[in-house]
Formats: structure tokens, C-alpha cells, sequence
């Protein structure tokens, strides 16, 4: 029963690290280029989801040591 409870809590913990970083990263690329215009705009969501992908790299490691340290 305990890898059950295990397992809950990492899906649970990667799927809130995974919806906290890209919400974190889009607030981050807004503050930084605060589009006014279409191409900006476009500017905006390349510099999302490239926030998005390098934090989401971070917080796979983040987590990971976390479920590696209740282990």
C-alpha cells in the first residue's frame, strides 16, 4: 500500500510542478516583452514555450530529487 501512496504523491507533485512552471514561465515572458503588436505577440509565445521547455527541464529534476529523497 505504501507505493501506492508513493506513486500518487509524484504524479500528483509532477503534475502540479508541470502547471506551475509553464503558468510561471508565461509570467515571465509577458513581463519580459509585453507585447503591443501581432509580431510581438508571436515573439511573445516562442519566448514562452522556450521559458517553458528549459523550466520545464528544471523542475523534472526538482521533482526528482524530491521523490528520490522520500525513497
Amino acid at each position: 500500500m505504501k507505493k501506492k501512496r508513493f506513486a500518487d504523491f509524484g504524479s500528483r507533485l509532477s503534475l502540479f510542478v508541470f502547471i506551475m512552471m509553464w503558468i510561471i514561465s508565461g509570467l515571465m515572458a509577458w513581463h519580459w516583452i509585453e507585447p503591443t503588436n501581432f509580431w510581438q505577440a508571436l515573439f511573445f509565445v516562442g519566448a514562452w514555450l522556450l521559458l517553458g521547455f528549459v523550466l520545464q527541464f528544471v523542475g523534472i529534476f526538482i521533482v526528482a530529487g524530491i521523490l528520490r529523497l522520500r525513497n
